[in-house]
């Protein structure tokens, strides 16, 4: 049973520490001596399976973490980095294996940056990025949208959803801790496991009085003993503990889906499109060309595909109405265009388009008459005609706004909240005969 309580704790102990060198000089590649995880044909032989690859990875990292070896730099799969400290990491952005599917699957740093100089494409400087962690999942895990596991080949193909979760632990009542932790482990819809700092709470627990009543600062003076009823090792709470009953259990849960099921398991999320018509937030959202794609299908824009973007929003695709450019932003779509004043004007009289299509992005729906100015050259000549030659927004909208320029106006650019708002830009659009 799961308890609707959310802790904002650290999760994955064993990351909580980094281990990394700073050495400027790399460490010549040897093999002499080394164990089976330190050579490129003991890596190999681990690489026909997921289980060998797990058992490498936690093989270097027990090396790394807790012996202290120096080990040697190894990249496996075109995808993965092993590094001289324990740590694999995973390439992100430009991946070799996507751009050259013949590297080979072990190479040593040196054979690996030689063969990306070689391949790369003639007179472009190749960076490869890698992010600590691997997103490997183990081997007993599957993907929570289809049921099936991964290989080797394959375990790159993931997306992690890391979160926390309160569990009651009534059916271990009687039991070990580590008889709980040993029940979740063989679970395999997601790997779940404890902290030594946060692991059981109990209203049986909460202590409210002060740790230190006699302390000259008034702040130590307002701590109590426990006001949650959280225990931890601290308060030596061992894998031998006896669950108790009303004991609550407190988990990181980390879930891996294949790419193509989370990005379907988002489309099957009532709330795909976002909340009362609003857009959905996309920072950060890996799934974000997903609901790019159907919000233009829906509005009837055309689809542009192109290179991946660091912005908030990581995204390929984009809009193209005529000549206007769409961009997805976190909650709304941004518009380069050129829409003149009339057809501006039509739009703000609409509640929709007063509401939810903002004129220069501007949080408080000014009228379009405020920020349609003419193209610089009509604009140019009609301040030097009036001997103006500066002049703010708010001044500029004056002069237009008084008839002084003769000139036709323009709005430059749109923030647009709803799929309302969006449809009805798109009809104007193609009304003045703009798209």
């Amino acid at each position: 049973m799961r308890i609707n309580r959310k802790i904002n704790y650290p999760i994955k102990e064993e990351l909580s520490m980094i281990k990394f060198s700073i050495s400027k000089e790399p460490v010549e590649h040897n093999e002499d001596g080394c164990p089976w995880y330190d050579t490129k044909e003991g890596i190999e032989k681990s690489l026909t399976s997921l289980a060998g690859l797990n058992h490498l990875i936690r093989a270097r990292r027990v090396a790394g973490y807790q012996r202290d070896e120096r080990m040697n730099e190894f990249f496996i799969f075109g995808r993965f980095s092993l590094d001289t400290c324990g740590n694999c990491s995973k390439a992100h952005g430009y991946v070799p294996k996507d751009e050259m599917p013949e590297i080979p699957d072990v190479m040593t740093r040196d054979d690996f940056w030689a063969y990306i100089k070689e391949h790369s494409k003639r007179g472009e400087k190749t960076m490869v990025s890698f992010a600590m962690g691997s997103e490997i999942p183990d081997d007993n895990i599957l993907c929570p949208y289809c049921g099936k596991s991964w290989e080797a080949n394959n375990c790159h193909n993931t997306v992690p959803i890391r979160s926390t979760e309160v569990y009651l632990l009534d059916e271990f009542v009687g039991k070990t801790l580590g008889e709980v932790k040993a029940a979740y482990a063989a679970k395999t819809d997601a790997t779940y496991f404890m902290q030594s700092d946060i692991l059981v709470r109990n209203d049986k627990n909460i202590n409210l009085s002060l740790r230190y009543p006699d302390s000259e600062k008034d702040w130590e003076r307002r701590i109590v003993v426990n006001e949650h009823g959280w225990l931890s090792e601290r308060e030596s709470v061992t894998d031998e503990y006896v669950v108790q009953e009303d004991d609550e259990g407190y988990f990181n849960v980390w879930k891996y889906f294949h790419s193509d099921c989370h990005l379907k398991s988002v489309a099957d999320d009532p709330e795909f499109l976002g909340k009362d018509g609003h857009f959905k937030n996309l920072a950060g959202a890996a799934y974000a060309d997903v609901v790019i794609k159907k919000e233009l299908k829906d509005a009837g824009i055309e689809i542009v595909k192109g290179n991946r973007t660091n912005s908030e929003v990581p995204f390929t695709l984009s809009g193209k109405l005529g000549t206007f450019k769409l961009v997805r932003a976190w909650t709304y779509w941004m518009i380069d265009c050129i829409m003149p004043l009339e057809a501006a004007k039509e739009m703000y009289e609409n509640e929709v388009g007063a509401k939810f299509v903002r004129v220069a992005g501007h949080c408080g729906c000014p009228p379009p008459e405020e920020w349609a100015l003419p193209c610089a050259d009509d604009l140019k000549k009609g301040l030097d005609n009036l001997g103006v030659e500066s002049a703010t927004y708010g001044e500029l909208a004056d002069i237009l706004n008084s008839g002084k320029i003769d000139a036709p106006r323009f709005v430059q650019s749109y923030h647009i909240d709803t799929m309302p708002g969006l449809k009805l830009f798109v009809e104007t659009a193609r009304k003045h005969a703009l798209a």
